[in-house]
């Protein structure tokens, strides 16, 4: 990743990019806690536009932003990526069947996760060639395209919550009748 190497010049070194992770957490934790309550109808959707900050943060980062901008954007990235997070989750147990669901989960992780090698290891040689900045506006860019073309479905902007049905404990066949007591 490049932010490191952007604190390093410009926002103070090792401690301002430890500022820069720690907001990122304070949004990640506060997206947690506003899902706790928040239930929106259209989650995919919704989860899709929550992402929109991510490429703003980057961008933050190419500029750069002051400190307490780059921040700021951290902390509004933080919170957009665990709402999607919270909502994806939510729209595949809504959607998927309990017998597959595993396998699903285990397929959009593999999905999710098999590129953060392959981004980490071509991250140094681009910004060597094209220098740091440039390389982080191209990053702000994918992510751009990456947050709209799902937004391009009608599917991801219609798809509606699945309502739970009440759960109600079982009833009981027949009444309990404490033992006699001799």
């Amino acid at each position: 990743m490049l932010g490191p190497v952007v604190a390093k010049q410009d926002l103070h070194g090792a401690a301002g990019w430890g500022a820069v992770v720690a907001a990122e957490s304070v949004g990640l934790v506060a997206a947690g806690l506003v899902a706790l309550r928040w239930r929106p109808h259209r989650a995919l959707f919704v989860g899709c536009l929550a992402l929109a900050p991510v490429p703003i943060f980057m961008a933050s980062l190419a500029v750069p932003l002051r400190l307490v901008g780059v921040v700021a954007a951290a902390v509004v990235a933080g919170f957009g990526l665990e709402l999607f997070n919270v909502l994806w989750i939510t729209v595949l147990q809504q959607r998927i069947s309990d017998d597959v669901l595993a396998r699903v989960n285990s397929y959009d992780a593999l999905g999710s996760f098999v590129f953060i090698p392959l981004g980490l290891t071509i991250a140094g040689p681009v910004a060597d060639a094209v220098g740091v900045s440039t390389a982080l506006w191209g990053a702000s860019f994918v992510a751009l395209v990456t947050v709209l073309v799902p937004l391009l479905s009608r599917d991801v902007r219609t798809l509606r919550r699945v309502e739970a049905p009440l759960e109600l404990p079982p009833l009981e066949t027949e009444p309990t009748v404490p033992p006699a007591v001799h």
